[in-house]
C-alpha cells in the first residue's frame, strides 16, 4: 500500500510527518505547499526506501488509486483529486476554528467522503460523531506519541469495519470515563454530566437519561435561560433511542417555545397518531442533530416524507456520494426541493473535477434563488487558495 498526505505546508513543516513515517507502507508521498514547483517526480525515488517523497498533485494522480491511502489535512485538496479517488481516505482536521461558512463547508465535504476522520476539537468531534461513523478525537492534551499511535491503529483498521467500530466505541468509553471523573467537581459538574450523557447516548447506555437530567438541574439552578432547548430537548432523543416514542414526543413538546418548534411538535403528534413511528423517531433524531441515527432509521423507510428527510440529511452532512445516490435517482422527483438537489449535484461535480458541470447546476439552483450564485464564488475562492498553496504562496 502507498500512502500520500496532502497539506498546506511544505514537507519540512508538515505537522503530521511523524504519523506518515510510522504507517506501514511501500512508499510515502507528500503533496503540499510548493510541491508543484519543488517536486521531483516519482521516478527519482524509484530505488529509495523509508523516506517521505515530495511530489506534485499531477504525479500523485499517477499513483494506482486502488493501492493508495490518502491523508488529507487541507480540505481544499479534495477538489484537486478530480476523478482520481484513493482506495482509502483519512481526514485529519488540524484546526476547526474556521472563520467562514465556506471553510466549514469544505471541511464537512471532506469528512463526508473520508473513511475515517480525526478531529482536534472535542465539541466538533462530538458533533460529527452524531453525523457519521468512524470519527475519532485527536486529543491535543495527550502526549504526541500516544496520539500518533492511536491514529496509526485506526488507519491500520480501515480494511476491517468491525475493528474500526470497536475502536470507535473504545474511544467513547475512554471519554466517558474521563468525564465521570469530573462529575464530583462542582464547578464543572454540569458540563461533565452533559458530556457523560452524550457519550452514554452514543454507547446506548440507559444511564444517559439520569446524567442528562442531573446536568439540566444544575443548568436551571445556575439560571441558564436557554437550558430547556440546550439540555432538556436532548431527552427526546434519548427516549426515542430507547423506543419510548410517546414520552419522547412529549419531552420535545416541553421545549417547543417558538412557532417553528410548536409546528414540529404538532407534526410529530400527527405522525404518532397515524402510526408512523419510523418517521417520528427519525425526525426526533434530526431535531437533536443526530443525523447518524436518523439515517439508520430512514434507510429502511419508504415514502415521500422519508425521502425528504434523507435529502435533508444529505444536505446537512456535506453531501456524501452514497447519500446522494440514495436520494437523487428515486426520491428527488417527488420532492419540492429542486434547488437543494441542484446544489448537491453541483458540489458532487466539483468534487469530481467537473467545473463546468458544477457551474451548470449552481446556475439552475440560482434560477430559484439568486443566493445560490454564492456557491460559484465559494468554488472560485477555494480554487484560488489551492493554487496559492500549490505555488507555495500560502501556508497555514
Amino acid at each position: 500500500m502507498k500512502v500520500v498526505a496532502f497539506g498546506s505546508e511544505t514537507l519540512s513543516r508538515f505537522p503530521y510527518r511523524d504519523l506518515l513515517e510510522v504507517l506501514p507502507a511501500e512508499c510515502r508521498y507528500y503533496v503540499g505547499a510548493g510541491s508543484d514547483s519543488g517536486g521531483s517526480g516519482l521516478d527519482k525515488y524509484a530505488d529509495v526506501e523509508d523516506v517521505v517523497r515530495d511530489i506534485s498533485v499531477e504525479d500523485c494522480r499517477r499513483l494506482p488509486a486502488d493501492e493508495t491511502t490518502a491523508i488529507v489535512t487541507e480540505p481544499l485538496w479534495v477538489s484537486a483529486f478530480g476523478g482520481w479517488r484513493p482506495e482509502r481516505m483519512v481526514a485529519v482536521m488540524a484546526d476547526l476554528s474556521f472563520s467562514t461558512a465556506a471553510q466549514r463547508r469544505w471541511a464537512n465535504l471532506v469528512a463526508a467522503v473520508a473513511d475515517a476522520v480525526f478531529v482536534r476539537s472535542e465539541t466538533q468531534y462530538l458533533q460529527w460523531c452524531f453525523q457519521r461513523p468512524t470519527v475519532f478525537f485527536w486529543d491535543p492534551y495527550r502526549c504526541r506519541q500516544e496520539a500518533v499511535h492511536w491514529a496509526s491503529r485506526v488507519i491500520g483498521a480501515l480494511e476491517d469495519p468491525e475493528e474500526l467500530r470497536g475502536l470507535e466505541k473504545e474511544q467513547w468509553h475512554s471519554r466517558l470515563k474521563e468525564y465521570q471523573g469530573f462529575v464530583g467537581r462542582e464547578e464543572i459538574a454540569e458540563k461533565a454530566l452533559y458530556f457523560s450523557a452524550a457519550y452514554r447516548y452514543l454507547l446506548e447506555d440507559p444511564a444517559a437519561r439520569e446524567d442528562l437530567l442531573a446536568s439540566f438541574e444544575r443548568a436551571v439552578a445556575s439560571g441558564r435561560a436557554d437550558c430547556l432547548v440546550t439540555h432538556y430537548r436532548f431527552l427526546s432523543a434519548i427516549l426515542a433511542k430507547q423506543g419510548r416514542l410517546e414520552e419522547a414526543v412529549q419531552a420535545y413538546g416541553v421545549t417547543a417555545l417558538d412557532q417553528a418548534a410548536k409546528w414540529e411538535y404538532e407534526r410529530l403528534l400527527t405522525w404518532l397518531e397515524d402510526g408512523r413511528q419510523a418517521l417520528v423517531r427519525a425526525r426526533l433524531f434530526l431535531l437533536n442533530d443526530d443525523l447518524r441515527s436518523a439515517r439508520e432509521v430512514l434507510s429502511e423507510t419508504d415514502g415521500e416524507e422519508a425521502g425528504r428527510l434523507r435529502l435533508e440529511i444529505a444536505w446537512r452532512t456535506g453531501y456524501p456520494d452514497q447519500a446522494f445516490r440514495e436520494v437523487a435517482p428515486a426520491d428527488c422527483k417527488t420532492h419540492s426541493l429542486p434547488q437543494a438537489v441542484e446544489i448537491l449535484e453541483g458540489l458532487f461535480h466539483w468534487l469530481q473535477g467537473d467545473r463546468p458541470g458544477a457551474i451548470h447546476h449552481f446556475l439552475r439552483a440560482a434560477a430559484e434563488d439568486p443566493n445560490a450564485l454564492g456557491y460559484i464564488l465559494e468554488m472560485d475562492e477555494a480554487e484560488s487558495l489551492l493554487e496559492q498553496i500549490r505555488r507555495g504562496e500560502r501556508a497555514s
